[in-house]
């Protein structure tokens, strides 16, 4: 069993880390789908990053259950990025 003080760690490692590489996929994917030019794809992901980022941040600690937190972590990066694998992987 986690102590407290390591399950709090964890669970904002995981937001953190876990929102981050969240966040860059759901943005690659958003401009894969919209498309465009390089400059327009660059602003779309850079927009739309920052709202990924944050509400990825807030779900993820908003999770009452540490594994269940873990668990939708890793299984909504496998998604984003094997879709955005499947759709060409273009990155801009």
């Amino acid at each position: 069993m986690l102590s407290p003080k390591m399950a709090l760690t964890i669970r904002l490692t995981l937001a953190l880390v876990g929102g981050y590489v969240l966040s860059a996929g759901l943005s690659l994917l958003t401009s894969t789908v919209i498309g465009g030019t390089e400059r327009e794809m660059r602003t779309i992901v850079h927009f739309v990053f920052f709202l990924y980022y944050a509400f990825s941040i807030m779900t993820f600690v908003a999770i009452n259950s540490l594994y269940r937190s873990v668990w939708i972590a890793l299984g909504t990066n496998v998604v984003v990025w094997g879709c955005w694998w499947l759709l060409g992987g273009q990155t801009v």
